[in-house]
């Protein structure tokens, strides 16, 4: 049985963390992604630090978020923007429409 992580509380640990469990990698996957992506190669243990204790270079963050096919703010970006980042195209465009009806409503 594969060794499961402790939910991180903070982003951008707590994002990178999110990530991975929504494409089910172990950390494992995202060392091979950041390869893939960068030609870099991390330990376990440093990604482990990153998403739990948040202890990251400006380097590596960049390269966690090439290997995961995020823009760099996702990673530090709260729950809400995590979730609006997460739609697609039409979800994310009716989120916007909802916000300015809001929007218009209290103006009145």
């Amino acid at each position: 049985m594969p060794k499961t992580s402790k939910r991180p509380t903070d982003p951008p640990g707590l994002n990178v963390w999110q990530f991975r469990q929504q494409r089910k990698w172990t950390l494992g996957d995202l060392i091979a992604a950041i390869r893939r992506a960068t030609g870099r190669t991390y330990s376990k243990a440093s990604l482990s630090r990153l998403e739990q204790q948040n202890q990251y270079s400006a380097e590596s963050i960049a390269h966690v978020a090439a290997g995961l096919s995020v823009p760099l703010f996702a990673l530090f970006a709260t729950d809400d923007d995590v979730l609006y980042y997460d739609l697609n195209e039409d979800g994310q465009r009716k989120v916007r429409e909802y916000i300015r009806d809001l929007s218009d409503r209290y103006r009145r």
